[in-house]
């Protein structure tokens, strides 16, 4: 076991070293994902939605998922930086796909607890869901 953290405590060094400034959009990703399972819990007690553990642990699940899509992303943008270096060439930014990928995420699940408050008739401006599906849109379509 001990062999096992020590392995995943120097994958996720390494990754935050080489990755330092992803690391915001991160933290900020595992916030949202946290709040939008707490208002989807909110929302089922609110609707009188069965709420069962099986439910929970998918969702929990998906969440997790979502991870994969920027290990994706990491691994486009170590290509990417790999291929122009030996190219001698430069690119001003290292973390193109995977800060793109965390962006979009965090829209979705921005986009998500809004969704949530609705549900739950907490008021909140107009603009605030619009703009949110415009930049999630903006991404998408680039």
């Amino acid at each position: 076991m001990e062999k096992f953290k020590f392995a995943l405590v120097a994958f996720f060094s390494i990754i935050v070293s080489y990755y330092n400034n992803l690391y915001l959009p991160i933290i900020i990703l595992i916030l949202s994902n946290i709040l939008d399972i707490l208002t989807g819990i909110f929302k089922s007690l609110y609707i009188k939605n069965k709420f069962t553990l099986s439910k929970f642990i998918w969702g929990f699940i998906r969440k997790l998922c979502m991870y994969f899509l920027i290990f994706i992303g990491i691994c486009i943008d170590i290509v990417i930086v790999y291929t122009v270096e030996n190219l001698k060439l430069s690119i001003p930014y290292n973390n193109l796909f995977s800060g793109l990928i965390c962006v979009w995420l965090i829209l979705d699940e921005n986009l998500s607890i809004l969704r949530n408050l609705v549900v739950l008739e907490i008021p909140m401006p107009n603009f605030l869901i619009s703009i949110i599906t415009k930049l999630k849109s903006t991404i998408d379509n680039s």
